[in-house]
């Protein structure tokens, strides 16, 4: 049978595929041998579903009757609600909600029995719009769908990167919009990609159904939903109201999921990435002519036409400013543990490895700094005014100092270290714990009145790096093994400028012959 994959993996094993990925490049990425690649590109989600269903087919027939008997009395009752009575009767029914959901459509159809109505209502206290019909007849202008992807693509040179979708659907005509993000949507691009929705449209629905994301919901808070503050500013001026499903919930926004699926898979089917402006360029056309122009396959007929009579149910459209003062862009941690941020930059704590990419975002004086995801808030400091400065938070002070005194007690104490230390700090703040850990691997090849006398010669010379003590110590003493201290490609340098020192002090000696 061989191995059994998560419906997420054999999802990316797709996608990649599409991206132009060997199965042997897949295989690496996915997790999985090159015979499991294989074996599931050749399905489709049917086969997959069949699949992994047989034996979860088995359990639920143990059911049986008393799942006809329910779907008898109540046809209407969503599949979901159904499992949860299951659930309880019997606490040892652990089937999946996406395998019961496929059983109890499948046992429908041979019922005779309608699919499931799911009734909607507000649940924030909010006047509601109850829908007692079908998915496919929504009244018109009454509700839109919105949901967010992901999908991989391939660029002009040939690298794999991954673009986030926002996409909004009509839920009367099956009017689509959607717009494309190289960076995880934040609360205040979400709101800007509604008001980019609604712009298009040129008005608005009363009603929109949602996941439960992070980007507008904080806290369900027992029905009194807590909204982030952005999205809360945006609801309270643009005035419709807000259905969220509940989690893994299949049935209750079917038509963005389709959505979804289609722009993944006929828009980005083989799609090049030259550019964001390009691609949602792209993505205009693409909804002209395919996304909205073709005929439906449940109206049967094309959104766009459809749309017309939509759209005078719609609420006006109302401009909405984004607050300008918002900047947000990614950035690498540097081997310094900062980031850099319009010229200043900010540290970072010492468990984020340098080269790790993160999300920086300004907002009313305040520098936050997020997981690459934006899932996670790492830090946040108060905005460098200027250019050229730094922000360093007390722990990272207190990790600094402590670095401090770690070399002094290594090389011992004395007035010139601790003089040389206090000038390096004040004039390379920044640069702190590099030269403090190159201070610490001198002693592996000097002895330390060597050390010594080169610290007092760069406090003579006004010299405060820790560069300058290594190129006297390879002046008077050698080089001797000297790649233990510092990295390969400045070894050279060292030696280089150790030999012009060098040169130097035999053309002083020569001068005060002379002299003489």
């Amino acid at each position: 049978m061989g191995c059994i994959i998560s419906f997420s993996k054999f999802q990316e094993i797709h996608e990649l595929r599409r991206c132009g990925l060997s199965m042997a490049a897949i295989a690496e990425q996915v997790g999985v041998d090159f015979n499991t690649v294989s074996r599931n590109l050749k399905k489709n989600e049917d086969d997959y579903w069949r699949s992994q269903s047989t034996d979860s087919f088995g359990r639920i027939e143990q059911h049986k009757k008393e799942i006809e008997e329910i779907l008898k009395g109540t046809p209407h009752i969503a599949s979901t609600e159904l499992r949860k009575i299951l659930l309880k009767r019997h606490p040892e029914f652990k089937i999946s909600e996406r395998v019961f959901m496929r059983y109890i459509k499948i046992k429908r159809s041979e019922l005779g029995l309608p699919r499931s109505i799911t009734g909607r209502s507000r649940v924030d206290g909010k006047p509601n719009h109850q829908r007692n019909f079908l998915a496919h007849e929504t009244l018109p202008g009454i509700e839109a769908q919105v949901d967010m992807g992901q999908v991989m693509v391939r660029d002009m040179y040939g690298e794999s990167l991954k673009l986030y979708i926002f996409a909004m659907v009509m839920g009367y005509s099956r009017m689509k919009f959607f717009t494309i993000s190289t960076k995880p949507f934040s609360s205040a691009d979400f709101v800007m990609a509604h008001d980019k929705a609604f712009r298009f449209y040129d008005g608005q629905p009363k009603l929109i159904v949602y996941d439960q994301d992070r980007t507008m919901v904080v806290s369900e808070n027992a029905g009194k939903i807590i909204y982030t503050q952005e999205f809360e500013k945006f609801l309270n001026k643009m005035d419709f109201d807000v259905f969220l499903c509940n989690k893994a919930d299949p049935d209750g926004k079917g038509k963005i999921e389709n959505v979804i699926k289609f722009i993944k898979y006929n828009f980005f089917k083989n799609y090049v990435f030259l550019g964001i402006n390009k691609v949602n360029s792209d993505a205009l056309q693409w909804l002209d002519e395919i996304g909205n122009g073709r005929i439906n396959g449940t109206t049967f007929k094309k959104p766009s036409e459809m749309f017309k009579d939509e759209k005078a149910h719609l609420f006006p459209y109302k401009q909405y400013n984004i607050d300008i003062t918002r900047r947000l862009v990614g950035a690498k941690v540097s081997e310094l543990h900062t980031v850099l941020f319009e010229r200043n930059r900010y540290s970072v704590p010492f468990f984020i490895q340098p080269g790790s990419r993160v999300i920086v975002e300004a907002i009313d004086g305040i520098v936050s700094i997020y997981t690459y995801s934006g899932e996670e808030l790492i830090i946040a400091h108060t905005e460098v005014i200027g250019y050229g400065g730094a922000s360093i938070s007390e722990r990272e002070r207190s990790f600094r100092a402590e670095e401090l005194n770690r070399t002094v007690a290594l090389l011992g104490e004395s007035e010139e270290l601790i003089l040389f230390l206090e000038r390096m700090r004040n004039k390379y703040p920044r640069y702190i714990l590099q030269q403090c850990r190159m201070l610490r691997k001198l002693p592996t090849q000097y002895e330390d009145e060597a050390i010594r006398e080169a610290i007092k010669e760069c406090l003579a010379k006004r010299l405060y790096h820790v560069s300058e003590i290594i190129t006297i110590l390879i002046a008077r003493n050698g080089a001797k093994d000297i790649g233990k201290i510092v990295s390969v490609r400045t070894e050279s340098h060292y030696k280089r400028r150790a030999i012009e020192l060098e040169l130097q002090m035999y053309d002083c000696i020569g001068d005060d012959t002379d002299e003489k």
